[in-house]
């Protein structure tokens, strides 16, 4: 059974796309919002952080942050 670890609505989707694609991010903020869509998506965490070069322990805890905020 596959987990579905973050769901975003489709205005936190389409405003972390539109981050993404201005191209203006430093890089800790474009792969914590790549890994949020990746995670959207479906992917592992081990997955997504292989994908954005992060440390599991890393992006787990950063996501994790991120989520708790809102």
């Amino acid at each position: 059974m596959k987990k579905q670890h973050v769901q975003l609505t489709q205005t936190d989707r389409d405003f972390l796309e539109t981050l993404i694609s201005k191209g203006e991010l430093r890089t800790r903020s474009y792969r914590r919002a790549l890994g949020l869509l990746e995670l959207d998506r479906g992917k592992t965490y081990t997955i997504v952080s292989e994908t954005i070069g992060d440390k599991l322990s890393n992006f787990g805890n950063s996501q994790v942050h991120l989520l708790d905020q809102g």
